[in-house]
């Protein structure tokens, strides 16, 4: 079992008396990009676990301030190797099953606690990944798209294509135009920020038909709500928010995007009926969600799911 929603464990983890906590590691071992969550940095960090990473390019990077070495290595066959030099034990280790028996306990109360959610970022996501047709190729932009991602994941879909650019949003759109046009029925999942700052893709003649593009529209840089920093600032919705009051039909009538907006569940079901059917243009569908509201109901699914 695979532990995707790293946030929602660590919940679970940091809710979870001290005495009865499932064992951090020791030894980290590491590829790619960064660990998406803040939370397990913070706590690896706490412990100073030592690190090894992996790169074919030589890079070492130290994230949990213990003893950090780098392997220059392919990563799949590292791994491999690594899988194959390991000798199991009898029965699966202690600090393995405690992992798994706190994510099959939090994937057990996950769909109450969305049930008990109102029209939000948090019901919009689950709609979108219930709605994917199979046979299409998902991409995320970044901020809380990515993160709730994880929330729904699901084996039998290919895994979901994301990219960071230097100001985190941007590129995002650009590349999912580029999968489509490389004959990839594709959909993105979006917020509205990432959206305007990567409009520029959409400069392509001819665009690809089979590229839908779902846009979550709560006024700004949602993902700042769920951190206490910047609302501490008294800044939030001016300088990290940076609320704009646009809708995007002008920029989709600007590019020739099809485009259809929506703002409760009833009017979301009735879109998706034949959102994914064939068209003569990319299409858009930008979603009305409150701001504030979408906060709240993130901050209170996961209270009730680590409860």
């Amino acid at each position: 079992q695979t532990i995707v929603a790293l946030d929602r464990w660590m919940r679970g983890w940091n809710r979870t008396p001290e005495s009865n906590r499932p064992a951090l590691p020791d030894l980290v071992v590491t590829f790619g990009a960064p660990l998406l969550s803040k939370a397990l940095r913070h706590a690896l960090r706490a412990q100073q676990v030592e690190q090894i990473h992996l790169d074919p390019g030589g890079r070492q990077p130290r994230a949990f301030g213990g003893a950090s070495s780098g392997l220059t290595l392919p990563i799949g066959p590292a791994l491999e190797a690594a899988a194959h030099a390991i000798k199991p034990g009898s029965g699966a280790p202690k600090w393995r099953s405690d992992w798994i028996e706190l994510e099959t306990r939090l994937r057990h109360a996950h769909g109450g606690a969305l049930a008990a959610a109102p029209w939000c970022d948090l019901t919009v996501h689950a709609r979108l990944h219930a709605a994917l047709p199979t046979q299409t190729l998902l991409h995320l932009a970044n901020s809380t798209p990515v993160r709730y991602a994880q929330l729904f994941h699901d084996t039998q879909r290919p895994q979901p294509w994301s990219n960071r650019g230097v100001a985190g949003i941007d590129g995002c759109s650009s590349t999912a135009v580029g999968a489509a046009l490389a004959g990839q029925r594709v959909t993105l999942i979006s917020g509205d920020l990432g959206f305007l700052y990567d409009a520029n893709a959409f400069h392509v003649h001819p665009l690809p038909t089979t590229l839908r593009i779902a846009v979550i529209h709560n006024g700004g840089g949602g993902v700042f709500r769920w951190l206490p920093g910047p609302i501490k600032t008294g800044l939030l919705p001016t300088h990290f928010e940076m609320r704009h009051g646009l809708e995007l039909r002008s920029v989709c009538d600007l590019h020739g995007l099809e485009h259809q907006r929506v703002k409760s569940m009833a009017e979301l079901d009735v879109a998706l009926e034949h959102w994914w059917s064939v068209s003569e243009a990319p299409r858009v569908l930008e979603i009305a969600t409150p701001p504030e509201q979408s906060a709240e109901a993130h901050a209170a699914y996961m209270e009730r799911v680590s409860a």
